[in-house]
């Protein structure tokens, strides 16, 4: 079973479940089918993310970093945003924290609710 999960189902919008714990190697994989997904579609788009409430690792918070610049880069013109839902309070100033000090670039928000995170969707799509 793979760590990640993709949903296409309401794109322009796409939802990725992180199912368990992500490996660095796991993430790059992930990044790879999510690209290869994207390529054969056309459009702006929005991620929304939904967590597994398991923290990563160092190792995995790097890679993921690395990706995800490279992907912003990669599908410049079309990538809109990330939503990146976080249902903990405490979880989503952690969060927060973090992308601050390392001062993130990838149009990422932090919501509390899946609703949140697609009417946030909607706006980046809209504007």
């Amino acid at each position: 079973m793979s760590a990640v999960r993709f949903d296409f189902s309401a794109y322009p919008i796409v939802k990725v479940h992180y199912e368990q714990e992500l490996t660095a190697m796991e993430a790059h994989l992930r990044f790879n089918d999510l690209e290869e997904s994207l390529e054969k579609l056309k459009g702006p788009f929005v991620l929304i993310n939904f967590t597994s409430g398991k923290l990563l690792s160092p190792d995995t918070q790097v890679a993921l970093g690395e990706r995800t610049a490279e992907f912003i880069r990669r599908f410049d013109g079309r990538y809109r945003g990330s939503a990146l839902v976080v249902k903990s309070a405490i979880a989503r100033m952690m969060v927060k924290g973090t992308l601050q000090l390392v001062r993130n670039t990838s149009m990422i928000k932090i919501v509390d609710s899946e609703a949140a995170a697609i009417k946030l969707a909607k706006a980046w799509l809209e504007g």
